[in-house]
């Protein structure tokens, strides 16, 4: 037993030494290329290190130790990022204002936007629906009119102006025999390309069977035809094909805001060179 004591604490000091060497930078070159001796009494002895720990020693010193190349390179200045803006803003604000069916009392709106693929919504509501509102007032005063003054708020961002967004509007009510839920119109319009307060009206179109037996079927049954994808009317992809009924008319109030357009170069358009359209509910 005390043979294997002493023969612990023999081979401790150099394992512990090499240990040491490893952890902290040489002095001299003489460190680097010899492995670490330990004092015995006033000697310096070598430990009995094998080939493998030798080349294991040298290795970590290099790994260790920063290259001479490293030491010698200057630091390469940096350049200076250009802090222009990358995208531009377009925000809307406003409301739903209401609607104009003629014959329909009781009216609801959903709502979407439809942008191209290099736009994102930034912040407000992308999609919603409005309250049931019942048609109200004369025949002098331009007929029976839905009010709903349902708000909208919403930002884009894009780096592009394709694929300018679009709002798509679906109107649906009552019909003759009271039945619900009828789709009554569908509706699209880009948002004005101009900043400042905009009136935009949305004629809405309805679809309508391919056939005659088609049409007096859903007229008997009371479910009309209907696009699967609410987005269908601000695609140009299909609509030659698709047979629609023009009926009814949407009020939408936007306030625009543009940011950043003419920094990348796009020339905005001022709100006294917009068309204006004249009201489809005034009386006549």
């Amino acid at each position: 037993m005390r043979a294997d004591v002493d023969e612990f604490r023999e081979l401790a000091p150099p394992l512990r030494h090499h240990a040491g060497a490893l952890l902290r930078k040489p002095r001299n070159e003489q460190e680097m290329t010899e492995p670490p001796r330990r004092v015995v009494g006033k000697r310096q002895v070598r430990p009995n290190l094998s080939r493998t720990d030798f080349g294991y020693h040298q290795c970590m010193l290099r790994f260790l130790s920063p290259p001479a190349r490293a030491r010698r390179s200057a630091p390469r200045p940096l350049v200076a990022m250009s802090s222009g803006p990358s995208h531009f803003v377009v925000m809307a604000t406003g409301q739903i204002e209401g609607a104009k069916f003629e014959g329909h009392d009781s009216l609801y709106c959903r709502y979407a936007f439809s942008m191209g693929e290099d736009w994102t919504v930034m912040k407000g509501v992308e999609e919603g629906i409005t309250q049931l509102s019942s048609a109200s007032g004369a025949s002098s005063e331009g007929g029976q009119v839905a009010v709903w003054n349902f708000p909208i708020d919403v930002t884009f961002r894009s780096t592009c102006a394709h694929g300018w967004p679009q709002i798509i509007v679906s109107v649906y009510g009552t019909d003759a025999f009271g039945r619900s839920d009828m789709i009554l119109g569908y509706g699209a319009i880009h948002l004005p390309i101009a900043p400042g307060r905009h009136e935009l009206y949305v004629n809405t179109f309805r679809p309508l069977a391919s056939s005659l037996a088609g049409r007096l079927q859903s007229w008997f049954s009371g479910m009309r035809p209907e696009f699967i994808d609410s987005l269908f009317p601000s695609k140009s992809q299909g609509r030659d094909v698709t047979r629609v009924q023009s009926f009814g008319t949407v009020k939408l109030v936007l306030d625009v805001t543009l940011q950043g357009m003419e920094t990348l170069g796009y020339a905005t358009v001022s709100q006294q060179t917009a068309v204006r359209l004249s009201s489809p509910f005034a009386a006549r």
